[in-house]
């Protein structure tokens, strides 16, 4: 089953198979993960808005290239992200800062020669050095995001609403992905049960359609999958045609949110499908 919370470890950043460009392009995500990744190596966030930095852009990528994966870069566009710029505090283009052990430090503005530029490479990878930053990552092209564990972390985070609008997106490309449509559902399910009292919900003894899935999500969250399906399924032969339709979608939509492969969805679906015909 699914997990309800969808959380993610996210030690793994920069370590195993994947790779990194010398400069991505950032977006909040992005600038996220590397945050994360800047307790590993130092990252040089370069600030640019409508190509003014493609020459300083060019020297700082041949030196991170040399710097064989001990330092990354990181492009944030002001024009399209000018919230992540305020964030810096960074006013004028082209600038550029250091990200190490999460913490900002500028370093420069405008463009600069070669050696100039070099110079302040190698005092920031020994004061890395001397911080205790000495991981390094496999240089490459940038590998496709995913999509789904990063959805899964905005869920863990409690972020809802950009994980919902995140799925949205990503539905839009792959609408049967399983698990997908599966966190959808657990976000629905988590919005419906943010204030509700999961032991009131637990004791609920009722043949209203709402209040059993009420119950239902209760038993969802305690892990309690088959008897949050039975509980629905128990009702729907006695329930009048308006109830039955309403009993129905529920369940629909918790064979959505536990996964439409899982065994105990497809006994349930068979269990349904025996009633209805």
């Amino acid at each position: 089953m699914s997990n309800i919370t969808g959380g993610q470890d996210l030690s793994g950043l920069g370590k195993g198979d994947k790779t990194f460009p010398p400069f991505a392009v950032a977006d909040e995500v992005k600038l996220r993960e590397y945050i994360e990744l800047s307790n590993q190596i130092p990252i040089i966030v370069l600030f640019s808005a409508n190509n003014d930095s493609e020459s300083l852009k060019t020297n700082l990528t041949e030196l991170i290239s040399q710097g064989e994966g001990r330092v990354i870069g990181l492009e944030i566009d002001t024009v399209n992200q000018p919230q992540l710029a305020q964030a810096f505090g960074v006013s004028q283009t082209p600038s550029v800062v250091a990200l190490l052990n999460g913490q900002p430090a500028p370093l420069f503005q405008g463009d600069q020669p070669m050696q100039q530029i070099s110079s302040v490479m190698s005092q920031l990878l020994q004061a890395a050095s001397e911080n205790g930053v000495t991981g390094s990552v496999k240089l490459g092209e940038e590998q496709k995001p995913d999509i789904s564990s990063y959805i899964a972390n905005l869920i863990s985070q409690g972020e809802l609403d950009t994980a919902e609008s995140e799925l949205t997106k990503a539905l839009q490309q792959e609408p049967n992905d399983e698990q997908l449509i599966s966190m959808k559902r657990q976000i629905e399910l988590m919005k419906r049960m943010g204030d509700i009292d999961l032991e009131k919900a637990l004791a609920i003894d009722s043949d209203d359609p709402d209040q059993l899935r009420q119950k239902s999500d209760a038993l969802l969250v305690y892990g309690k999958a088959d008897e949050a399906l039975n509980n629905l399924l128990d009702k729907f032969v006695s329930a009048d045609e308006e109830n039955r339709e309403k009993i129905r979608n529920h369940l629909l939509e918790l064979f959505e949110l536990i996964g439409g492969s899982e065994p105990l969805v497809l006994q349930a679906r068979a269990k349904l499908a025996s009633m209805l015909f």
